[in-house]
């Protein structure tokens, strides 16, 4: 979990105040009496209880800790306060006095998260290379998780609230949005809460905008620190045996568990590579969208209006070409002659519509849709319109 260290002075303690430690095993086992707090039923005083409930601890308390937990009196405890911060398992929450919040030792608990979300959760997932390991194996790293979160502190643009938060759930607060960083079997997942407060003079173009550069910033924050964190703990061996996945649950139906994710400049299934929707709860997490806003709801949160909360369309629903040409997108529409193809629009037909649109892509597919829907309504394919849409998506780029 710590990776392979060894200490002998650290830049952020004053010199006459450092220590020389050669043995790091030594050093090992005084860090464990601290990580493995949440496990000691023996506690007693005021300081150490707080630690193991909330992870708090204060440089002008913790020798009433570090005592009862049986660190060495050897030790320097300001060395090793610094030891603890420079191995990226605590952050300083706070100045004057200092103080630290180590997550690793929070308990597991039930912290209640909202269910109003601006945004669809973003997932970060490693793909090994090697397909041939356990899945026993392909879970999160241990410590990833943790390493990340006081990432995330230290950058100093999220305040952490360590009352709100436990082992598994590490709640943020940014710009009056609230971030749930989760960890989940074989998963990171971030949860966006949008306050109702949020940017409230501004138009809603605006307000989308910034939601958007919000989103932006926070998953290259996220990918970062994952990366960071796994390089820490795993070396860059680690990180040259995965690719680090990014997107949302996948609603396949396959299982509960893969990401959807872009690859190749399109949005996939990871299983089996078939076309998944980006819609607009999604998509604001990688590009600007329009034609949305934020609605207020009596919870006090901010959520996208008129998102479908669909992946597809069912065999009833009535298609346009403005949804397919959403959920498309991305590679599709840069080669929209070929998609239109194969789903059988007439070579003359894409001249036609090439030479009408002046061959802007997005301009191109949504003529392509709207041609094949018009074929579809007047043949009685409409019935099986999306399904048609998507084998031919399949088809056109199973190579």
């Amino acid at each position: 979990m710590l990776g392979l260290y060894a200490y002998f002075e650290l830049k952020e303690v004053p010199q006459e105040k450092n220590w020389i430690c050669t043995d790091v095993t030594f050093l090992y086992k005084e860090l464990a009496k601290i990580l493995t707090v949440e496990f000691n039923s023996n506690l007693h005083c005021l300081t150490s209880k707080k630690f193991q409930a909330s992870g708090i601890v204060r440089f002008d308390d913790h020798l009433n800790l570090f005592e009862e937990v049986g660190v060495s009196e050897d030790v320097p405890t300001e060395w090793l306060l610094q030891v603890l911060h420079s191995l990226g398992l605590s952050a300083k929450v706070r100045s004057d006095p200092d103080v630290y919040f180590m997550p690793i030792v929070l308990p597991f608990g039930n912290t209640e998260i909202p269910q109003d979300s601006a945004v669809d959760n973003l997932c970060f997932a490693f793909d090994y290379k090697d397909h041939s390991l356990s899945e026993d194996l392909l879970d999160i790293p241990r410590g990833i998780f943790c390493k990340l979160a006081v990432y995330l502190i230290n950058r100093g643009k999220y305040e952490a609230c360590p009352g709100a938060s436990d082992k598994v759930t590490v709640k943020f607060t940014r710009n009056n949005l609230e971030l749930y960083l989760l960890e989940r079997p074989g998963r990171i997942e971030a949860a966006l809460f949008c306050k109702e407060y949020f940017l409230p003079n501004a138009e809603s173009a605006s307000r989308i905008k910034t939601l958007h550069e919000e989103c932006v910033a926070l998953r290259t924050d996220l990918e970062e620190g994952i990366k960071t964190a796994c390089k820490a703990l795993l070396g860059e061996a680690f990180l040259d045996a995965v690719h680090l996945q990014v997107g949302f649950l996948c609603e396949c139906g396959k299982d509960n568990s893969h990401l959807a994710a872009v690859k190749s400049g399109s949005f996939l299934c990871s299983l089996s590579e078939d076309l998944r929707p980006l819609y607009e709860k999604r998509r604001l997490w990688m590009e600007p969208v329009v034609n949305c806003s934020l609605q207020p709801l009596s919870s006090g949160y901010l959520v996208i209006k008129d998102v479908k909360a669909t992946t597809k369309p069912s065999s009833s629903t009535s298609i346009s070409s403005a949804d397919v040409v959403q959920i498309l997108g991305y590679k599709v529409e840069a080669s929209w002659r070929h998609f239109g193809v194969h789903l059988g629009v007439d070579c003359f037909v894409l001249e036609a519509i090439e030479l009408h649109k002046h061959s802007h892509p997005k301009n191109c597919l949504s003529s392509v849709v709207e041609k094949w829907l018009a074929f579809a309504d007047g043949t009685g394919e409409k019935e099986r319109s999306w399904e048609m849409i998507l084998q031919a998506v399949k088809v056109a780029y199973s190579g």
